[in-house]
């Protein structure tokens, strides 16, 4: 089974050669933004992934990217990126708005020809807003969620820039 995060492309040839049963439950999103990654290497673009390096889904972009991918998590590694133009600026799904902003101006200051979209899920970004309101108005937040996940992870540290304590 392929879990939402998706794979790159080598694991689908090593599970066609291995004629594996494969259940793809690749998330929708994540497969368009696979698509447009895809695109845009074969074109000769480079692809840039805003993220976690880490993260299953962005290996996964990645791979369909080509060798022209790369990831950065942060707006210092957008300001020393070797950017070439023309270039394409996705974002992991579940990434943190405002950090996909920022490093989408930073980016789109040094490469005029930078083709930006915004990959963030709609349903992440409505998590994440909620959870801003929501510390606003409470003590503290409890947040129920894998340990290690990047939504979690995130939520957790849009609460505590708030200044509220996450759990």
């Amino acid at each position: 089974i392929v879990r939402a995060h998706g794979v790159a492309p080598f694991v689908r040839r090593m599970l066609a050669d291995k004629v594996c049963v494969v259940i793809d439950a690749t998330c929708p999103k994540v497969a368009r933004v696979q698509k447009m990654a895809q695109r845009a290497g074969e074109a000769g673009r480079k692809v840039v992934i805003a993220g976690d390096k880490d993260h299953a889904e962005v290996r996964g972009v990645l791979g369909h990217a080509g060798a022209g991918g790369v990831c950065i998590s942060t707006v210092e590694e957008a300001r020393s990126l070797d950017l070439d133009s023309p270039a394409l600026l996705v974002a992991q799904t579940t990434f943190s708005m405002e950090d996909f902003a920022a490093i989408a101006r930073v980016l789109v200051e040094r490469c005029p020809d930078l083709e930006v979209q915004n990959t963030i899920c709609d349903a992440t970004s409505e998590r994440q807003e909620e959870a801003r309101r929501m510390a606003s108005r409470m003590d503290a937040i409890v947040i129920v969620g894998g340990r290690t996940s990047a939504n979690t992870r995130r939520l957790a540290e849009i609460i505590t820039g708030i200044g509220r304590p996450a759990f």
